[in-house]
């Protein structure tokens, strides 16, 4: 501050920007025009500067054509994959992404867009596809499908899918976060499996049954009763010392 004051810059102020500020090695070419019609918005999804990528698809988003629709569920088939990427967010943002294309997406050869089809469209993908994306070797695929099987939560398969991954994955912070927010709202059916496989040394250096008790209880502090019940029901000191110091974090 002392030193744009001793310049004097605080004097000119409402006079709008003179200068503009490049890097050395980013040409300072002066920005296009933004097209107006909507063939050519689909074609800027594809530019290398990000921000024509990002106006493009701004502007899209606030437009209606199904022909225009049709140019983005094509681009999301192209190799380009941020022009795929951005058609499947503009898609979303139109309400407008349908099933098939969120399979073209999660179909294209590029992770990216692969990863930005199932956020915009999980909702659209059953328990199956979710729990076969949630097994990927693709880690980000893998985490997000996870954290989408909460709205499938109440089915067996789920439930048993996420302990066998919080086995596996015991010792990563993300995964086990993805797996908590799987369980939120029948985070007592995961305690459940967890009871005959989880070790006190797990538990001990990650703390999970500690966490899944505190989320419960944070999510439905009116079944804090039942939640006490199942502390007594446990026949294992040291769970039961767990479960206790998740819902004394709460409490």
């Amino acid at each position: 501050r002392d030193e744009a004051l001793s310049r004097g810059l605080d004097k000119p102020v409402g006079m709008g920007r003179i200068w503009r500020v490049t890097a050395q090695t980013q040409s300072n070419i002066a920005t296009q025009a933004v097209p107006e019609t909507d063939r050519d918005l689909v074609k800027l999804l594809a530019h290398e500067n990000s921000w024509h990528r990002e106006t493009a698809q701004r502007l899209l988003a606030g437009k209606r054509s199904n022909r225009t629709d049709r140019r983005l569920r094509r681009l999301i088939n192209e190799e380009n994959a941020l022009a795929a990427a951005h058609a499947t967010w503009t898609l979303q943002g139109r309400g407008k992404l349908n099933r098939k294309a969120v399979k073209s997406g999660l179909n294209h050869p590029a992770p990216d867009v692969q990863l930005a089809a199932l956020r915009a469209g999980h909702d659209q993908l059953n328990e199956q596809s979710l729990l076969q994306l949630a097994a990927s070797q693709n880690q980000d695929l893998a985490h997000h499908a996870t954290m989408y099987l909460q709205s499938h939560n109440e089915s067996e398969s789920v439930m048993t899918f996420l302990a066998s991954q919080l086995a596996n994955w015991w010792q990563h912070p993300i995964r086990r976060a993805g797996i908590r927010s799987a369980a939120a709202g029948n985070e007592m059916a995961l305690v459940s499996m967890l009871s005959e496989t989880w070790s006190e040394a797990a538990e001990t250096e990650t703390a999970v049954i500690q966490e899944i008790f505190r989320q419960a209880l944070r999510g439905t502090p009116e079944l804090a009763g039942s939640y006490l019940d199942q502390v007594l029901a446990s026949g294992n000191g040291w769970m039961q010392q767990a479960m206790l110091r998740g819902l004394q974090d709460v409490s």
